[in-house]
């Protein structure tokens, strides 16, 4: 309850202007002393509801945003055609720079490795499929993303808020 008093009051100074007590009857915490002089009004029970919600919700987004980075960048390889390729970031930007070369009519590479390590020749059609699978993967991880983003934005309560895990 402190870090939420301290965010609706900067200048509140614990135990000078203000002190919790918890009694162990399994309420909690509460207000037992406020120093109305210098802060004013305490604040309501549902003020401090609403900082909570909105300090998990800040905590459980950043969170989430780092699985999903933490997803994206450890993906497991794709399969094209019975073959396994890697989904790492470098394996994606090479697929995606022979991509743009053969788009452009540009030379590309005759052969590449998948898993396995045994060269396959490069054809356009490969090239878009790996894309189309490393993108599809990619993109699965978003899309999970924004789910459990707007879940957490829904939540009405921090405990509804602490359920959310990637």
């Amino acid at each position: 309850m402190i870090n939420e008093i301290k965010h609706l009051f900067p200048n509140a100074d614990p135990l000078v202007d203000f002190e919790l007590r918890d009694n162990s009857d399994g309420k909690g915490q509460f207000i037992a002393r406020w120093d109305t002089a210098k802060l004013g009004a305490q604040p309501t029970a549902q003020q401090l509801a609403d900082v909570s919600v909105a300090a998990a919700r800040s905590a459980k987004l950043a969170h989430l945003e780092q699985s999903r980075k933490k997803a994206v960048n450890t993906l497991p390889p794709v399969t094209v055609d019975s073959k396994q390729y890697p989904a790492t970031q470098d394996y994606r930007e090479v697929i995606t720079g022979i991509a743009r070369r053969q788009a452009a009519a540009k030379p590309v590479p005759a052969s590449m490795r998948g898993v396995d390590g045994v060269a396959v020749a490069i054809t356009p059609t490969l090239i878009g499929l790996i894309d189309d699978a490393i993108t599809a993967a990619v993109q699965a991880q978003w899309d999970k993303y924004w789910t459990k983003f707007d879940a957490v934005k829904a939540a009405k309560t921090v405990v509804a808020i602490e359920t959310i895990v990637w």
